[in-house]
């Protein structure tokens, strides 16, 4: 079924995350090209500008692949075993770990900004 699923590229802010400056679209036809156009422009603008949050936050978004593990193979165990109480288990592990790691990120994108709004360096 060709073009039943379009990939759009990556959801990419407008504006940087750090500093607020305005993330620059690139005017194109096709959706998928603007959206990985304007994704390229902003990893360039956080590797030039804030390479330290650049760095922080790749990491920090391979750290959301962590709690997939767990959650993959309870679910594969009690789909396996036709439990629905292992299945909700499963659904709890993924969840929950997600809690503290938001809250993380929020209060280190705090630092961040608070960072280059002082001494303009993140």
């Amino acid at each position: 079924m060709p073009g039943a699923f379009i990939d759009l590229g990556p959801i990419t802010p407008s504006h940087c995350t750090v500093c607020r400056a305005p993330i620059p679209q690139v005017e194109d036809p096709s959706p998928g090209v603007r959206r990985w156009a304007r994704h390229l422009n902003y990893m360039n603008h956080l590797q030039k500008y804030h390479p330290r949050y650049y760095k922080w936050s790749k990491r920090w978004t391979y750290s959301l692949y962590l709690p997939v593990l767990p959650f993959g193979l309870l679910a594969l165990y009690s789909t396996a075993a036709k439990s629905i109480p292992l299945l909700a288990l499963a659904i709890l592990v993924l969840g929950i770990p997600y809690l503290p790691l938001l809250l993380y990120r929020w209060r280190k994108v705090g630092e961040f900004r608070g960072t280059w709004s002082q001494i303009g360096e993140a």
